[in-house]
């Protein structure tokens, strides 16, 4: 019985390496999906980043590893998205720019003694066509439309609760995959 659960674990990461890797990260209290507070996900509770030595390098790594281009600027203001509650579960990030996670950064140890004012934030450079399906663009493509009409349309598309409705499920379905195999994992 526990090869079965073995061989099911295996094919999971093997089939979506990268959003599990992607699920240890989030952002929170942002007014869209490319900014946030940085969470990370440690030892079965979410947790907060502390801004000490939070810089660029470091906010380019989180947003890659959540797909975008990158950052635009880190945040060390924790009023700007608002202070996380919980645990403070890294301080002392100093990422070389490498990395593929947050995680696998230089930092001090897991634990903090850091508050919540000093929660860490990025906004990230968006690339519109990271979760979309290349015909989802194709006015892009039509020589007949006006630029303000193509930036209205991707405008809407934006904001349209299809587009706010997949990348909530996108998100539901790999925190599912995580918890399995966490729950696997103990077993």
């Amino acid at each position: 019985m526990m090869e079965g659960y073995t061989i099911l674990s295996l094919l999971l990461c093997l089939s979506v390496p990268s959003a599990l890797a992607n699920d240890v990260v989030r952002l929170v209290g942002g007014s869209s999906t490319t900014q946030g507070r940085v969470e990370v996900y440690y030892d079965g509770s979410w947790g907060t980043v502390c801004n000490r030595y939070w810089e660029l390098e470091d906010a380019n790594i989180v947003c890659r590893q959540l797909g975008f281009l990158g950052a635009i600027r880190q945040i060390t203001n924790a009023q700007v998205f608002g202070a996380g509650s919980g645990l403070v579960h890294l301080d002392g990030v100093e990422c070389d720019g490498y990395e593929a996670s947050i995680m696998d950064c230089p930092r001090s140890a897991f634990g903090s003694v850091c508050n919540h004012d000093q929660d860490a934030g990025v906004m990230c450079l968006t690339n519109s066509f990271r979760v979309r399906e290349e015909e989802d663009f194709d006015f892009y493509q039509r020589e007949d439309m006006m630029e303000e009409e193509k930036k209205e349309k991707a405008a809407a598309y934006e904001g349209s609760d299809a587009k706010k409705d997949a990348d909530l499920m996108k998100k539901d379905i790999l925190q599912a995959l995580y918890d399995l195999l966490a729950e696997l994992k103990h077993k």
